[in-house]
């Protein structure tokens, strides 16, 4: 009888013990898998950049950079000696792809205003997002060759708004599609408008940038 009752106290604490470190361990897994997430989120979250590719992919209205690997960027006064001698193609690409805090803060300091572009240009506002699948950016590729008569070493100016990434990532595209002769203007139209340079009414920004298919046939033809 005292064999039987300490084989049933062995088999009671096990019975115990066994869920309780079992339970232990899924807490402590469960635990640190949050902890993993969570610090890639914030690892994801901390650079605007997209680790593979480099592209801008986040926070697109911020201080921009003075580099652009293959190409050249353009002041006002550089911009305006290239179109009186070379006849560059001219890109739009101001995006309505921000977030609500970016839409917000240019609402706080009165942009956008009414839609303008440099005389002249196309408006390609797509070019410039940070992820596009590879049909979309052979469409991108097929939309600038009819735009130059497939050239690939036509001037091409890139621009948005200042201090505006989009620009930037539309240039590096059209360098990374093999186009050969890309600028990048990145003081944006305001300082172009401002200068009292000539512009032209351009698209309304929310209605084609939402229908992108249209925008392509429409850039093509």
């Amino acid at each position: 009888m005292a064999a039987y009752s300490h084989v049933m106290t062995a088999v009671t604490t096990r019975s115990i013990l066994l869920p309780a470190i079992l339970a232990g361990a899924v807490v402590c897994v469960a635990a640190t898998a949050f902890v993993g997430l969570r610090s890639f989120s914030q690892t994801t979250k901390s650079s605007p950049f997209d680790a593979m590719t480099g592209y801008r992919i986040s926070h697109f209205r911020a201080e921009v950079t003075s580099a652009l690997p293959g190409g050249t960027i353009l002041g006002i006064d550089a911009l305006e000696e290239l179109m009186r001698t070379s006849s560059p193609l001219l890109v739009d690409v101001i995006s309505d792809d921000t977030s609500i805090s970016e839409k917000l803060g240019d609402l706080l300091r009165g942009h956008p205003p009414a839609r303008s572009q440099i005389a002249g240009s196309v408006w390609l506002p797509r070019l410039g997002l940070g992820a596009v699948t590879d049909q979309e950016a052979l469409v991108q590729k097929g939309q600038l060759l009819a735009l130059t008569d497939g050239a690939l070493d036509r001037p091409m100016v890139f621009y948005c708004l200042s201090q505006c990434w989009v620009s930037w990532n539309a240039a590096r595209r059209a360098l990374y599609l093999g186009f050969q002769n890309v600028f990048w203007y990145r003081d944006g139209i305001e300082a172009w408008r401002d200068a009292g340079l000539p512009i032209e009414p351009a698209p309304h920004l929310p209605t084609l940038a939402l229908q992108p298919a249209a925008m392509s046939s429409a850039s093509i033809r």
